[in-house]
């Protein structure tokens, strides 16, 4: 059974000259593009661009990277902390 979208494309076809068929079998003959879905992290770097907020991006972290990241332990000083000091330091 034929569905009524592909007799009207038939029927458009028969209604094509010589030139525009063969144009149309050129087209057909084409492997397809494939059409890849963007990824979110591009458009949205995309979009921080075009408004002007970033120029660059710096690439994902590599595994390597990402273990430093997570064994980082911070330094425990005793006393005050530094931003006391510091704001006290400047008065």
């Amino acid at each position: 059974m034929v569905s009524s979208n592909v007799n009207r494309v038939l029927e458009e076809v028969v209604a094509l000259t010589l030139d525009e068929r063969r144009e149309l079998l050129s087209l057909l003959e084409t492997p397809p593009v494939p059409m890849s879905t963007p990824d979110i992290h591009d458009l949205v770097i995309e979009a921080l661009r075009k408004e002007g907020i970033t120029v660059s991006v710096p690439p994902p972290m590599t595994s390597e990277e990402m273990a430093r990241y997570d064994s980082f332990r911070p330094v425990k000083i005793e006393g005050r902390p530094v931003s006391e000091t510091l704001i006290e330091e400047r008065r």
